[in-house]
């Protein structure tokens, strides 16, 4: 087994596809080993390749043999009964294969497995009873008072999914489900403490950045119901979020997105000259990326159109 990690780690490092596609062989040797060897897909080091494997088969562009890899890996993890004999590590790894799942379907654009995998984990997250059933029901969610993490898991573990799934809900145009999972993780951040890193942002800077990049999504939940004011509301507060981080740079990328979606309520609101500002603003931003400023100036190229039509007509 040993020998074939080797090989595959060492072909895996290099540029050439080819040798990538040989590093995928050796990692299947190296399960195929395992398993000779009396190991069961579930233990740690045969889980541990399978995570490998399908990390190789994604970085390739090969989202179906990534998802294949994943799907086996999870198997284990299906029967509910099963599940709630397992430890709190092994559970928070089957957690860790849902994430993978979901994101390698919602990069295959196949949204409603995409939303299984994350419901799943939210339901195994959420509950601490016995028979976790697989699938969450499309009933309501609980109010988030009552919502306590198992003991293996922590509040981050629970947020993050959160997160995960209401972006998910978002992409399929579910903004009244989105937003209450959006709030949902929003007040799960907001508990939690800051401190100093050794290495990186500080935790502080981070938690303010969460704050704010979950703040701009339900701003956008709240557009898509049509509720401009609270939109318009709620961007501003995640503008003023993501100037909070003493590292400035950690945030800029969502500060100039809360900048475009405060002017673009304020296109929708009719308040053209206050969107102009904010398209300006943008654009003449140091941190902007050169996607946010094209997009803040086709959007103030035809906003300034809008207004010279509405000009003549007048």
């Amino acid at each position: 087994t040993r020998k074939f990690l080797r090989l595959a780690m060492k072909k895996e490092k290099s540029d050439n596809q080819q040798e990538k596609l040989q590093a995928a062989e050796h990692y299947l040797q190296a399960i195929l080993q395992c398993l000779k060897e009396g190991k069961n897909e579930s233990d740690d080091e045969v889980t541990g390749i399978m995570y490998k494997l399908g990390d190789l088969y994604f970085s390739v562009g090969n989202n179906n043999e990534a998802i294949s890899i994943y799907e086996r890996a999870f198997l284990p993890y299906g029967n509910p009964q099963t599940f709630e004999k397992l430890d709190g590590k092994t559970k928070l790894r089957a957690i860790g294969v849902a994430h993978k799942l979901g994101e390698l379907y919602a990069n295959n654009m196949d949204l409603s497995n995409a939303q299984y995998y994350f419901e799943w984990a939210t339901k195994v997250l959420m509950e601490s009873a016995q028979n976790i059933p697989p699938k969450i029901s499309n009933g309501p969610l609980r109010p988030l008072d009552s919502i306590k993490p198992p003991e293996w898991a922590t509040n981050q573990d629970l947020a993050i999914t959160f997160e995960a799934l209401a972006r998910i809900y978002q992409r399929q145009e579910k903004p009244h489900m989105a937003l209450v999972v959006y709030l949902r993780a929003l007040q799960i951040v907001e508990k939690e403490t800051g401190g100093w890193s050794l290495f990186g942002p500080s935790k502080t800077d981070q938690i303010w950045c969460r704050r704010a990049i979950i703040s701009n999504n339900v701003a956008d939940c709240l557009v898509n119901q049509g509720k401009l004011n609270e939109a318009l509301s709620w961007a501003k507060r995640a503008n003023e979020f993501a100037k909070k981080p003493k590292d400035q740079l950690l945030c800029a990328e969502c500060e100039n997105s809360t900048i475009f979606n405060i002017g673009t309520i304020l296109e929708m609101k009719s308040e053209f000259n206050e969107a102009i500002q904010n398209y300006n603003q943008v654009i003449d931003s140091s941190t902007v990326s050169y996607e946010q400023a094209q997009l803040a100036r086709q959007k103030l190229a035809n906003l300034v159109e809008k207004k010279s039509k509405n000009a003549e007509k007048k």
